[in-house]
């Protein structure tokens, strides 16, 4: 009866043993989980404080430049008025390139299926 007993009662400590050691586990792995959501939480922060910051400084940037510019502009407004005129220039010339040659390819487009056209039916026109 003793023999009994002590097979009885060895369950459940080891039962109760193997529960506690899995709580333990279960326990570390939610310190672990709260670790990463936490280590998480603060590289996101970061990145948002950086972004913010990068904004500020383009924002300043842009505003310095239209400073400088305003001051180059008021120093030598002849230079200013001829640099406006050339680059003005070129983009009417790269404008009208572009729809020139838009407008030559369709001609050509027209001549090439008029020709197809006078090969197949054989008339000229």
């Amino acid at each position: 009866m003793r023999q009994e007993l002590r097979t009885t009662d060895e369950k459940p400590a080891r039962f109760f043993e193997g529960a506690i050691g899995k709580a333990e586990k279960l326990a570390e792995t939610a310190l672990d989980v709260e670790r990463l959501k936490v280590a998480a939480t603060h590289a996101v922060e970061d990145k948002v404080t950086d972004a913010k910051r990068m904004i500020k400084k383009g924002r300043y940037a842009a505003e310095d430049l239209v400073d400088d510019t305003a001051y180059k502009i008021k120093r030598e407004p002849f230079r200013a008025v001829g640099i406006t005129f050339g680059v003005g220039f070129g983009l009417g010339i790269l404008a009208g390139a572009l729809i020139t040659d838009g407008h030559q390819k369709r001609m050509w487009k027209r001549r090439l299926r008029s020709k197809r056209l006078e090969q197949i039916t054989g008339e000229e026109s």
